[in-house]
């Protein structure tokens, strides 16, 4: 795992009489040591290190306070919304663009994971072995900043089983949340 410090601010625009505002969007900026490290990821789905972050949450603050990328895309949604709250700040992303429309049984890979908090990080630590490697990977980042945290291929049992279990479980949890 490699664990980077990132700045994200919300962009401003000028406007007639010289001042600044804002728009309403988040910019992220990252060091070019993690845009190396995440090449050779995200460029098997035709995105680009430095501008693929700024669609996150459709580009609206706030922030998260920590960015999880793993190696490749996932079939473990199943997992990871099973394993949080619903409102417990943490969300997830396809590293690919869904299609448009999604079919009834569409079910996405994971190649991000939000963290909005420290604490909603820690308090899911315990609940799935993913979040518990995230967390040994962030538990001494400062919460005041934000972090982008670039994880090692998974493997294990769990992660067997997840794959196994994603369909039914990403189904069962989507419906109980609609």
């Amino acid at each position: 795992m490699h664990c980077y410090q990132i700045i994200a601010s919300e962009v401003g625009v000028s406007v007639n009489d010289g001042s600044v505002v804002s728009d309403g969007k988040l910019n992220y900026v990252l060091p070019d040591e993690a845009a190396v490290r995440l090449s050779p990821i995200l460029d098997r789905y035709s995105q680009n290190p430095y501008w693929y972050f700024d669609k996150l949450n459709f580009g609206k603050p706030p922030a998260p306070w920590a960015i999880a990328c793993m190696d490749c895309e996932y079939a473990i949604a199943g997992h990871v919304a099973t394993a949080r709250r619903h409102d417990s700040g943490i969300g997830f992303s396809p590293y690919t663009q869904p299609p448009d429309p999604t079919s009834e049984d569409f079910v996405p890979a994971v190649g991000v994971i939000t963290f909005m908090s420290k604490q909603c990080l820690e308090n899911a630590a315990n609940k799935s072995p993913l979040f518990s490697q995230l967390w040994m990977g962030l538990k001494d980042r400062s919460p005041d900043k934000n972090w982008l945290l670039i994880h090692c291929p998974l493997e294990g049992v769990w992660l067997d089983e997840a794959l196994n279990e994603n369909r039914e479980r990403w189904l069962a949890y989507r419906n109980d949340t609609i």
